[in-house]
């Protein structure tokens, strides 16, 4: 699995960091993925399986990053978490915060067992990409009612500190 991109807050993914920045970014996420992770790596569906196990607590958690014009969602097949964006109050991962490479893949296949990305007719793949996100989870204020209907059932919200801890996947 490589890291493709750090999303940057555009649906299209152009970026609007510097090149030394992004540069900083993607090796750090290469850095990080080199050895084992001190906060639970798991799925959509796991976390909101055990709310009890993971609310509250940092978690990164993998899934299909789905971008809409009401929200950021991560999900599966039957499983969504809204993802949320606040310097404030996200959490900031330690200085050697590392994933394990290998889980990350093994939750990625388990993922694309059940889910797959979707299909716009307008041709972008932006809107829908395999990612992990680093955040906490807790629970999600009542939706609002709007024309997507694919992720009022998020119950559950990923809070995360910035938009770089949001990693892009793809297989090899």
């Amino acid at each position: 699995m490589l890291y493709d991109s750090l999303i940057t807050g555009t649906a299209r993914g152009t970026s609007c960091l510097p090149h030394r920045v992004r540069t900083f970014f993607l090796i750090l996420a290469f850095a990080c993925v080199c050895a084992s992770a001190d906060e639970p790596l798991a799925t959509v569906c796991e976390v909101l399986a055990h709310p009890e196990a993971y609310s509250g607590k940092p978690v990164v958690v993998v899934g299909r990053f789905s971008f809409r014009e009401y929200g950021r969602f991560l999900s599966e097949k039957d499983c969504v978490l809204r993802v949320l964006l606040d310097a404030k109050t996200g959490p900031v991962p330690a200085a050697n915060f590392a994933v394990d490479n290998d889980a990350a893949g093994r939750k990625l296949a388990a993922v694309r067992k059940s889910t797959s990305l979707a299909a716009f007719r307008f041709g972008s793949s932006d809107y829908d990409r395999w990612a992990m996100i680093y955040g906490r989870v807790e629970p999600a204020p009542p939706p609002e009612k709007h024309g997507g209907r694919e992720f009022e059932a998020a119950s559950s919200q990923v809070l995360c500190h910035s938009q770089t801890l949001l990693i892009f996947l793809h297989e090899q």
